[in-house]
């Protein structure tokens, strides 16, 4: 059994044990850990473990394995692609499967993840799964962003610590980060359908007890480097600025760089970062919205035209988001600057809600908030990148 998506912040939600998304964010996020049993009543898992092995062989798919008691050496890892006989060698216990962004491959998983929409779409990075017979484990470690556990089969369980952990050191020369140090003051066995929320930096350690499988969805947490980075890229991509720096002080000594010359390229670095709101605004509904992989989303049929399009939309009922792809806008009154997979548009805000909102549009409300060429285009530049798809 599935929930069904709540919106408002005042509601209790089973999910979150019956918090409110208020208290959840002012209690709890970033803050401490929080375990919900039977958040979702009657869990299964939507996929069985030879299936997830599958997927993990797939083109596309990163996966990798984690072997804790090798012969050759602790916390051996294996990583795609992963070739079928490797599954036939697997010791009986002690490893572990990860297969990452398992909702990108596999629409059904979007069930999942939209579960977590209390958060904004654009902070979800990816739904991972994790499957591991007794004993398996990717050691005692810590996440750099905010994760919520969902035990979808068997038992897992896990030690905790309360406190985010500064000064971690990791035991050398393996393939993974394994903490050198770990003291936990929670220990708890998950069952399906519970829950674990961990903030960033808390210690964890899972460890399976029989043969089990969680689901992981992690929130994006870019680092404030890789945030510059992207902004600085994206102005330098737009700067048509072919003015030179080519100024000369009176100085005492030839090899001198004098305060007046440092004043001046801080002058002209200062003039370049453009740091306005609308600048901002058009670097991070680009950089947010760009597909984190390449993924093939080949469309069913590519059309000329907009009116090829909505002859097309007549013959169906609904239209699907590729679940690969992500949708984001930013509003401004009416108009709303509407990104999808970097790429900006400008539509009426109705028209932006409706496409951002739900991942199974009705085709009658879709022609009813298309109210002018940008917005046919918008389709019909969706519908030839396979962004938007009829999946009936």
């Amino acid at each position: 059994m599935l929930l069904s998506r709540q919106k408002t912040s005042n509601q209790p939600l089973q999910l979150l044990g019956g918090l409110t998304t208020e208290q959840f964010f002012n209690e709890y996020w970033q803050k401490k850990p929080l375990l919900i049993r039977n958040a979702i009543d009657d869990f299964e898992s939507l996929i069985s473990p030879d299936e997830l092995a599958g997927l993990s062989l797939e083109d596309q798919v990163q996966s990798r394995i984690i072997i804790e008691k090798d012969a050759d050496k602790p916390w051996k890892v294996l990583y795609s692609p992963l070739e079928e006989s490797v599954f036939s060698e697997m010791p009986e216990k002690d490893w572990t499967l990860l297969v990452s962004d398992v909702e990108k491959h596999i629409p059904e998983f979007t069930k999942i993840t939209d579960q977590f929409r209390f958060i904004p779409d654009w902070r979800i990075d990816d739904l991972m799964i994790s499957y591991a017979p007794e004993g398996g484990s990717v050691g005692a470690h810590i996440d750099q962003y905010d994760v919520f556990l969902l035990q979808a089969h068997g038992q897992r369980r896990w030690q905790i610590g309360s406190k985010p952990v500064d000064n971690e050191a990791y035991i050398e020369d393996l393939d993974i980060r394994v903490l050198k140090e770990f003291f936990h003051d929670h220990e708890w066995t998950l069952n399906p359908g519970d829950l674990l929320y961990l903030p960033p930096r808390i210690a964890h350690h899972g460890v399976a007890l029989n043969d089990c499988l969680t689901y992981s969805i992690g929130f994006r947490a870019n680092s404030h480097n890789e945030l510059v980075t992207s902004f600085t890229d994206h102005l330098l991509n737009n700067n048509k600025n072919e003015k030179r720096y080519n100024a000369i002080d009176f100085q005492q000594h030839p090899a001198e760089i004098t305060a007046d010359t440092i004043q001046q390229l801080k002058s002209i670095l200062l003039s370049n970062l453009q740091t306005d709101s609308a600048h901002i605004e058009e670097w991070f509904g680009e950089f947010i919205t760009e597909q984190k992989f390449e993924l093939d989303t080949v469309p069913e049929q590519v059309f000329t035209d907009s009116n090829e399009v909505f002859e097309y939309l007549s013959s169906i009922e609904l239209i699907n988001r590729h679940p690969a792809i992500r949708f984001a806008f930013i509003k401004h009154g009416e108009i709303s600057d509407l990104f999808i997979n970097a790429k900006k548009y400008k539509t009426q805000t109705e028209f932006a809600e409706l496409l951002c909102g739900k991942r199974e549009i009705s085709i009658s409300t879709l022609i009813a908030n298309t109210k002018d060429e940008t917005e046919k285009s918008v389709i019909l530049d969706c519908i030839n990148s396979g962004y938007l798809y009829n999946e009936h």
